[in-house]
């Protein structure tokens, strides 16, 4: 399949062979989001090999019985871009952006985008960063009980 160039907001384009991970990539996080998914990318990467790994996730009260390893394995499958078992920080992150884009707050009430695209695909942008600041603060309780 050849790739094909897609827009990013910033009107900068990157290539991708398929659509949704081509606008995922191609929003921005700001910087408290980033470092709030870098933080927890650390604090669940307990050998601080780069990489988040079931062994990494196990080391949690809340990964230690069954549903924990059915968690391990949904997380695994909707994180793990290049499926080699392990999470890298670029894969957490995009990670994030897809649960971002899931939530079911996230689209209501917009406008529609025939209006301005520009304005509208900057709404979609400032959203996904709430929403990611949201799921990690929600990830970080979780962990910590």
């Amino acid at each position: 399949m050849s790739k094909k160039l897609k827009r990013k907001p910033s009107v900068q384009y990157v290539e991708e062979d398929d659509d949704r991970p081509a606008l995922i990539r191609g929003i921005f996080l700001d910087e408290d989001a980033q470092a709030q998914i870098a933080k927890l990318f650390q604090m669940i990467d307990q050998n601080s090999d780069g990489t988040l790994s079931k062994d990494d996730f196990q080391s949690f009260d809340a990964f230690q019985n069954q549903a924990g390893a059915a968690k391990w394995l949904e997380l695994r499958a909707k994180f793990d871009d290049d499926c080699d078992g392990a999470i890298t920080l670029d894969e957490f992150r995009t990670g994030f952006k897809k649960l971002a884009l899931d939530k079911p707050a996230m689209l209501g009430s917009l406008p529609p985008a025939s209006t301005n695209l520009a304005a509208w695909l900057d709404e979609i942008e400032s959203r996904i960063n709430i929403a990611t600041k949201e799921l990690c603060q929600q990830v970080f309780t979780w962990l910590s009980t």
